[in-house]
């Protein structure tokens, strides 16, 4: 239910984030509610050191597999998982995942940035019995741990759903029907603001976040700005209009009541001119009496 129309959406069941997104963003150009999505996952606590091996691949759906899927192998230690991290970073062009060593080397964070679902598949390991923590958390920030257990037929695999996280530049609100697509159980989830005020760029997440709270604010400010110069073009029009109108009722005023300037300067000059040439010919007709009168004198 976006600020400019609402849209209804049918999500496929085992969808992964990134085609969630995407059919969200197909819609962004009505709705103006944008979509993004990722997904990761820990791998930590191994209980034994020795040489494991997994399948590793991103998917779409439950057997949808976005690239190919690749097998992992590395000698790693309860302490130190750098080899484990070298191996999926060697393939991630292959699977679309890569890895996050920690700073103490006793975990590795798998990442998939187009959000979709991270698979990791027949786990096995030198050691017998060794098992690995699978370790997420939920859109509420509540963690999900599984663990995967060599030898096991039950829980040596694992797929791991990303997340979808909406934004906007002003207030809307997601209702679901049928399907729980949300961390809970309510029918509707409205947006909350977020401030550029109160941003945090101190931690990656918050950094993450930063940018698209700016993003938005941008984007809102350019909407603002477009509406303002949309009421300033038709008010523009509406001033070039009127003082038109004004500029031909004043024409129209001074043709009425105005006199005509160089007509009435034709006019005074034609009649001094007759008036001088009057007076010439008087001038000239009592010149003869004159002549006689100094004749007989």
């Amino acid at each position: 239910n976006g600020p400019k129309v609402s849209n209804t959406l049918t999500i496929a069941s085992e969808s992964s984030a990134a085609t969630i997104a995407s059919q969200i963003n197909t819609q962004t150009g009505s709705t103006g509610v944008t979509a993004t999505a990722s997904n990761s996952l820990t791998l930590s606590g191994l209980t034994a050191s020795g040489s494991v091996a997994l399948s590793l691949s991103s998917r779409s759906s439950a057997t949808g597999v976005v690239g190919s899927e690749a097998v992992i192998s590395a000698s790693i230690t309860t302490a130190d998982y750098s080899n484990l991290s070298d191996a999926i970073n060697a393939k991630s062009a292959q699977t679309g995942i890569t890895a996050v060593l920690s700073a103490d080397k006793s975990s590795i964070t798998l990442e998939n940035t187009t959000g979709n679902d991270i698979a990791i598949g027949d786990f096995t390991s030198s050691a017998a019995g060794a098992a690995v923590t699978v370790g997420t958390t939920d859109a509420a920030g509540t963690a999900i741990t599984n663990t995967l257990t060599t030898g096991s037929t039950t829980s040596d695999s694992i797929q791991v759903a990303g997340q979808v996280s909406l934004s906007g530049s002003v207030a809307y609100s997601v209702t679901q029907s049928g399907t729980n697509l949300f961390s809970a159980a309510a029918a509707t989830t409205a947006s909350a603001l977020s401030s550029v005020a109160s941003i945090d760029v101190s931690t990656q997440t918050g950094s993450n976040s930063a940018l698209d709270v700016i993003d938005k604010a941008l984007s809102s400010i350019s909407d603002n700005r477009a509406s303002l110069g949309a009421v300033q073009n038709r008010l523009q029009s509406t001033i070039s209009n009127l003082s038109s109108v004004s500029e031909n009722v004043s024409a129209a005023r001074s043709r009425v009541l105005d006199a005509d300037f160089a007509l009435e300067t034709a006019n005074l000059t034609r009649a001094q001119i007759l008036q001088q040439a009057g007076t010439a010919m008087l001038s000239q007709a009592n010149s003869s009496p004159q002549s006689v009168l100094s004749l007989l004198q």
